[in-house]
């Protein structure tokens, strides 16, 4: 499975991930994923399972995250294929990247990586709550992080009605890197300003 976009959802309310890229098939191989401009919520039961807003499990690699704003997920990050490894010998995750997205108030952790060759995190905006952007949990080689942002305030619009457009004042506001992705959620042109916003809304 291979060269696949996924954008433009909300997902919300889940009992386990929001959005899971993952083969459980003995020799799979998923690549070139992208999955930009979701908003994805509330997901995940804390103590029963990972509540990841972003999910990546075994036997893929050249997956993109990027655009996507999570809030009030268990957790924002989860890449470890260990359980399907120690299965039936699947293969480690390969050059997963983060780029320009939001993680808000998450219940437990930021997020946590276990085995994985090649992660990059860029440009993405974490709330402050937790010290840690990502927990290294053994395993994981090649790590780049450059221009990551932490804040007390994203800056939505309204959080009580589940509104995550930015406003004018978010830290998110032109903060985000040049990607390949030229609209948000709405369809709206990005960038807007002097370069794009991170998150899934362009701020207009």
């Amino acid at each position: 499975m291979s060269n696949i976009d996924v954008y433009s959802n909300v997902v919300y309310n889940n009992l386990y991930e929001g959005i899971a890229v993952t083969d459980e098939e003995e020799g799979g191989n998923v690549h070139d994923i992208r999955v930009y401009n979701n908003s994805i919520y509330g997901n995940g039961l804390q103590q029963v399972n990972s509540g990841a807003c972003l999910f990546v499990g075994s036997n893929v690699s050249k997956t993109t995250f990027s655009h996507n704003t999570c809030v009030g997920n268990i957790q924002g990050i989860l890449v470890d294929g260990t359980w399907l490894i120690d299965k039936n010998g699947g293969s480690t995750p390969q050059d997963i990247h983060f780029i320009n997205n939001i993680f808000a108030t998450n219940g437990w952790r930021h997020g946590g990586v276990k085995d994985v060759d090649g992660l990059m995190l860029r440009n993405n905006l974490f709330t402050a709550e937790y010290e840690e952007f990502i927990s290294d949990e053994g395993g994981m080689t090649n790590m780049t992080e450059e221009g990551n942002v932490s804040a007390t305030d994203v800056g939505f619009v309204d959080v009580f009605t589940n509104d995550y457009q930015l406003t004018p004042e978010s830290p998110a506001v032109d903060a985000g890197a040049t990607t390949e992705v030229t609209t948000d959620f709405a369809e709206n042109p990005r960038p807007s300003g002097e370069a794009p916003d991170i998150g899934a809304y362009e701020n207009q």
